[in-house]
């Protein structure tokens, strides 16, 4: 049986959906109607937070507490903290992650250091990505799209020259 929504009507159980918001005085931004909707589905009340960089923009991913401790924390179970080669790839995961708890309002509360990292400052720009979401500062996320979109395109030209 589908999960429903309070009124009845089945509801995708993943994160989806591109919104933009803006930050309160207190660094604070209300999380989208959607994502709630998954983050209360889920029964979350804390989420960990982690800024990545891609194609040099970063931007901050927000995990389900579970998925990152299967998915990230899990994934390091078997590796030498003694090597370090190991032990800089643990703090490639661990170091920039923070745990923050989701307010009765429906709010995260982004740790300052990691706002001025992702240059964060007004608007904060959702992204579903099944698992888990994505909070970009929106000019970032358009450099970064704009990136993608042409290097999908030339890799598409050089499949199609060469018979692909």
């Amino acid at each position: 049986m589908a999960n429903t929504n309070s009124k009845g009507r089945e509801r995708i159980q993943s994160f989806t959906g591109t919104f933009d918001f803006t930050l309160d005085s207190k660094g604070r931004v209300n999380i989208p109607a959607r994502i709630r909707e998954i983050i209360e589905l889920k029964e979350l009340n804390a989420l960990a937070l982690r800024v990545i960089e891609k194609e040099s923009c970063q931007f901050i991913r927000a995990y389900p507490i579970d998925y990152y401790n299967t998915h990230m924390l899990g994934k390091m179970d078997n590796w030498d903290a003694e090597d370090e080669y190991e032990m800089f790839a643990m703090m490639g995961v661990t170091a920039p992650t923070n745990q923050v708890s989701i307010d009765a309002q429906g709010r995260l509360n982004i740790p300052d250091d990691m706002l001025k990292e992702v240059d964060i400052t007004k608007n904060v720009r959702f992204v579903g990505m099944n698992n888990f979401f994505d909070l970009w500062n929106p000019s970032a996320f358009e450099t970064f799209y704009k990136i993608m979109a042409a290097k999908v395109k030339k890799e598409k030209q050089a499949g199609d020259e060469h018979g692909g």
